[in-house]
């Protein structure tokens, strides 16, 4: 299993499309397809680049994942692992726990997961009215660097979803708008 990391320097919220061309951001190239859709699945929905398609998920507990599929890389690492980027979704309930005190053992869990995991900035935002904290993490597997952006909302009755983005660590600059809108664009059923 391939996670990612990424290095946060704002406070989640997406940035205006005022330049917006032919469903493009201002500052996407033109492998970065930001035309939307909504994804409904079950207990939430939020807005997915159209190209991007679901995926089987990597583990159990995962809602729904979804996976760059138009993404190419001419790096011979990246392709012999067949990497794409990627979101997830999953949900858990906090078993008493804060949303502050959840984030942190979700982060210590992933340490002992992945080795050489690391983490960066812990910042709240708010998803569907609700309030939210934001990592990223850095990670180097198969002699490729990833970045993961981890979401993590409260839900509505004592538990949280997990949204998690990842890509290449050479792409996070390409994402990191798209990931914040689609991260803001979640909402609980």
């Amino acid at each position: 299993m391939i996670f990612s990391g990424c290095s946060l320097n704002r406070v989640a919220k997406p940035t205006s499309d005022n330049s917006n061309q032919a469903g493009r951001g201002p500052d996407l190239p033109p492998t970065v397809n930001t035309e939307s859709r909504l994804v409904a699945k079950g207990a939430f929905s939020l807005e997915a680049p159209a190209n991007w398609k679901e995926s089987p998920a990597l583990m159990p507990g995962i809602s729904l994942m979804m996976v760059n599929s138009t993404e190419t890389s001419e790096r011979s690492e990246v392709k012999k692992i067949n990497f794409k980027s990627y979101f997830s979704i999953s949900y858990a309930t906090l078993d008493g726990k804060t949303l502050d005190e959840y984030t942190i053992s979700l982060k210590d869990k992933l340490t002992r997961m992945v080795a050489g995991i690391t983490f960066q900035d812990l910042e709240p935002t708010i998803i569907d009215g609700r309030p939210a904290k934001v990592f990223n993490a850095n990670l180097t597997q198969q002699g490729v660097d990833f970045k993961l952006l981890m979401f993590v909302a409260e839900g509505k009755d004592k538990d949280v979803w997990m949204i998690s983005f990842n890509t290449l660590a050479t792409s996070l600059s390409e994402y990191q708008d798209l990931f914040f809108k689609m991260a803001t664009s979640f909402r609980v059923k």
